[in-house]
């Protein structure tokens, strides 16, 4: 009993730190992600909730805390002593007083006195912050020996909007959120769950809590069967699976074994119900295994898919993203099924795409939309359909360099609510220079960039897979220093919406969706530029397991540009306008025959300025849910990009620049594209290889002029082959905790049949990951290693078409430790291990080694 006692108490301590640092953390994550609205925050709010939860005691200590590391971290500079200790004290009174007034709001709550808790609760809100703004403007009257009557004037506008938007808070939510907050004072805590969490997500909660089913049980987590090839590579070449495959083919799949199912069946269910066939963990672990989070969608594309990204210069510069052998600046980029660009190639810029809130599937060759240069599919995260998920993660690095992210998902109800917001920033940059480079003068700030994003998502359940739902994303880029578009400054703002219907007919699912993508981009101060694109597409899916499929799209876009007065304009110069249409549809058809399974899609697409286009691709492979080989081929085509047909672009290296001026006479690409892929599993390790061949004919590519080397136009004018090999082998291991190893090397040879050369990926690069974790104190403690090593070959540099400009071969190794308790990842990563500053082009170097303190929790409610 003594030694169960003390297994109590020990637990109980935990428990209580743990939760103190959770509801710190939170608070500090809540302050940082509405940092840029006046005096609008969530801290004082959850500071107090942590009162009401915790006792009076431990929510001062919060508060302290979250005041302290908020101003430490700020990216607004750190604050004078005075000011610090002023904040700390306000704060730490919010988290008593919750300790007091939580129970008697509780107390009305309960007794149905809702009226009587919310007025409570704003009251006492009112009073903590008018208290907080006291001491802080006391605080600077002393720091600065500045005039009272001057600070308190210019005080009193922001006090009254602190003052209104915390008694509007405290009101609706401090009364709603305290049952859900009352088990954390008695209950122990274990595992991922917890109600405590709630916070980052607050102004959400009365979503959550309409949103929720009474008497519906999350299903016990068990842990993620993942082989040590994870799904994104292996499914670089593999048979796709429609996304409408849901509840029905599970059902099917757990049928009793006294049902009889013929073995075609029994395939189709394995395939379309994505059947794990990954070694069984050696215990019952309740965590999914865990997968370090990238900061970006670059990086993300660089550590795991086989494309090779190359950036000229830190967050947010110039990127480009090869593969073997395409023309097109991004393979297609698809959320929830709908196209996110505007065919333009500076406007669908990666890095305003934020990865919060989903999962991302890349595969190279057919798209399925008639282009045959890959495609990144984006669906929203569903991990837990019956509860409430918050996924939060923050960065904190050198030179100014931040991450703030958030994702929020109620549970699966009649209405249904999402929402993303990411704010990726580098505010200080750095000196991305090679010693020749003298363009951007002697800038204080080099390479500084802003990114922030957010997306809100409205769904209405009409019943089985019937919904309806909207979807309204806005992101903006702000970046100095662009040295490959020769620029000193660049903004982007994107504005997308999007409008889909899902129902499933008695012929099978239909999605229909309507868009609409903008963006406006500003080049220094003298050049604006506009894209959009507008459009619907259906998807319709049918027959047995939705074997079969028939698309259609249709969309506008247009192109508005200020134009440059530059002499190497030309006729190009001034402004500039124009629009066009395009069109896809196609017919799908997965079969089985005997042995053998495939698949066959044959389609047609229109451009107003390519003209038709077929399209046609196949896989063949064994008829068995793990199959050792497929065989695919496709063939199809890209339409002229809006920026090829209408846009005077300039790009530069040290000491030079090239011209590339638009084509409004450019015709469609030819491609055909096949290949083979082997994949096994020996003795639980998992072998892979895919060996691919790429014809190119009329591709469009930047050709010289004759009497001007440096400037030329787009033409249809490029012939190549392109054989790429991609080798994988991956595989997991027992040995003082769980090991997991996966190595990928590409090799690439290309043929040119013209004299025209685009920009090519290396002939080779290696990717290799090594992740290790160790579960203890009833999985309330896990701590955590990642070892990513990338090798790029040398390459020519992207940007300069002209001639020859050698990028010598680098590597770069990030390692990270990580430590998890009860659902909270703390981390420390540490990027370019051996301090080696690599030739990111011909005139960027990347940052040498960097320090990022990472925090990434997942809540469920």
């Amino acid at each position: 009993m003594t030694k169960h006692n003390g297994n109590t108490a020990t637990v109980g301590a935990v428990r209580r730190a743990v939760l103190v640092g959770l509801f710190t953390g939170t608070a500090v994550g809540a302050g940082y992600l509405l940092s840029g609205i006046p005096n609008v925050e969530l801290m004082t709010l959850i500071i107090a909730l942590a009162g009401a939860a915790l006792g009076s005691l431990l929510g001062g200590v919060c508060g302290g805390l979250c005041a302290v590391l908020y101003s430490l971290g700020s990216p607004y500079g750190l604050p004078v002593p005075a000011l610090l200790a002023a904040q700390a004290v306000g704060m730490a009174l919010a988290g008593l007083g919750g300790g007091v007034v939580g129970r008697w709001v509780l107390q009305k709550r309960r007794a149905g006195k809702t009226v009587a808790a919310g007025t409570i609760a704003a009251a006492f809100g009112i009073t903590v912050t008018l208290v907080y703004d006291g001491l802080t403007n006391l605080a600077i009257v002393t720091a600065f020996a500045a005039e009272w009557r001057v600070v308190i004037a210019g005080a009193v506008s922001y006090a009254a909007i602190h003052l209104v938007a915390n008694g509007v808070l405290f009101a609706i939510l401090f009364p709603l959120l305290l049952p859900r907050l009352a088990a954390l004072s008695r209950s122990a805590l274990r595992g991922v769950g917890g109600s405590a969490v709630f916070a980052v997500a607050g102004m959400l909660a009365i979503t959550a809590h309409a949103a929720n089913v009474a008497g519906q049980q999350a299903p016990d987590e068990r842990v993620d069967n993942t082989s040590a090839i994870q799904p994104v590579s292996a499914a670089v070449d593999s048979l796709v699976v429609p996304a409408a495959a849901t509840a029905d083919s599970v059902v099917a799949t757990a049928a009793p074994d006294s049902v009889r199912v013929d073995p075609a069946t029994r395939y189709w269910q394995a395939i379309f119900t994505q059947e794990s066939h990954a070694p069984t963990q050696p215990h019952d672990w309740q965590r999914p295994l865990w997968q370090p989070f990238a900061v970006s969608l670059p990086e993300w594309l660089r550590r795991e898919t086989p494309y090779v990204p190359v950036v000229d210069g830190g967050t947010g510069a110039a990127l480009a993203l090869l593969g073997d052998g395409s023309t097109a600046a991004t393979p297609l980029l698809l959320r929830d099924g709908v196209p996110l660009g505007t065919g333009h190639r500076w406007a669908d810029d990666l890095w305003t795409v934020p990865l919060a809130g989903l999962e991302v599937e890349v595969r190279q060759g057919a798209d399925d939309w008639g282009g045959v240069d890959g495609v990144v599919k984006m669906n929203s995260r569903d991990v837990d359909p019956a509860r409430s998920v918050t996924d939060t993660r923050w960065f904190r690095g050198r030179h100014g360099t931040y991450l703030r992210n958030l994702s929020y998902l109620t549970p699966r109800a009649p209405w249904r609510f999402s929402f993303v917001f990411q704010e990726n920033l580098d505010n200080e940059g750095y000196d991305f220079r090679i010693p020749s480079e003298t363009r951007f003068g002697n800038q204080q700030t080099r390479g500084e960039c802003k990114v922030r994003s957010g997306r809100a998502s409205l769904e209405r359940h009409l019943g089985d897979d019937a919904s309806l739902g909207v979807h309204l994303e806005t992101g903006r880029k702000g970046k100095a220093s662009l040295p490959a578009y020769n620029a000193d400054r660049q903004e982007i703002w994107n504005d997308r919406a999007r409008l889909i219907w899902r129902d499933r007919t008695s012929r099978g699912p239909l999605q229909i969706a309507f868009f609409m993508n903008n963006s406006g981009l500003g080049w220094d101060s003298d050049r604006k530029l506009e894209a959009s694109r507008e459009g619907v597409s259906v998807d319709w899916r049918g027959g047995e397991f939705d074997r079969r499929r028939v698309f259609f799209t249709a969309s506008e876009w247009r192109v508005a540009d200020s134009g440059v007065a530059a002499p190497w304009a030309g006729a190009f110069t001034g402004q500039r306008e124009g629009r066009g249409q395009d069109a896809a549809v196609g017919v799908q058809y997965q079969w089985l025959r005997g042995r053998l399974a495939g698949r066959l899609l044959v389609g047609a697409n229109w451009h107003s300025h390519g003209g038709w286009g077929p399209s046609f691709a196949t896989r063949v492979q064994p008829a068995r849910p793990q199959p050792w080989w497929q065989f695919f081929v496709s063939a199809g085509g890209r339409a002229p990009r809006s920026d090829e047909l209408l846009t005077p672009m300039e790009f530069a290296v040290p000491g030079q620049s090239l011209y590339a001026l638009p084509n409004e006479q450019l015709g469609r690409e030819n491609t055909v594209r096949g290949g083979l892929q082997l994949q096994r599993r020996v003795r639980g390790i998992d072998l892979a290889c895919t060996a691919s061949l790429r014809r190119l004919r009329d591709g469009i590519v930047w050709t010289a002029s004759d009497d001007d080397p440096q400037s030329g136009r787009w033409t249809n004018s490029l012939d190549l082959e392109c054989r790429q090999v991609s080798a994988r082998i991956g595989f997991a291991r027992r040995f003082g905790g769980w090991w997991r190893f996966a190595l990928r090397s590409t090799w690439r040879s290309f043929t040119f049949a013209s004299a025209a050369r685009p920009p090519t990926a290396p002939e080779n690069d290696t990717t290799l990951r090594v992740l290790w974790e160790n579960h203890f104190f009833q999985e309330d403690g896990i701590w955590q290693l990642a070892y990513f090593y990338h090798r790029r070959g040398a390459m020519s540099d992207p940007w300069y078409f002209a001639g020859t400009y050698e990028l010598p071969a680098h590597a770069q190794q990030d390692l990270i430790l990580g430590f998890r308790l009860v659902g909270t990842h703390l981390g420390l990563a540490i990027r370019n291990l051996t301090d080696t500053r690599v030739r990111l082009s011909a005139g960027a170097l990347g940052p040498g080694r960097e320090l990022q303190w990472r925090l990434h929790w997942v809540f469920k409610d």
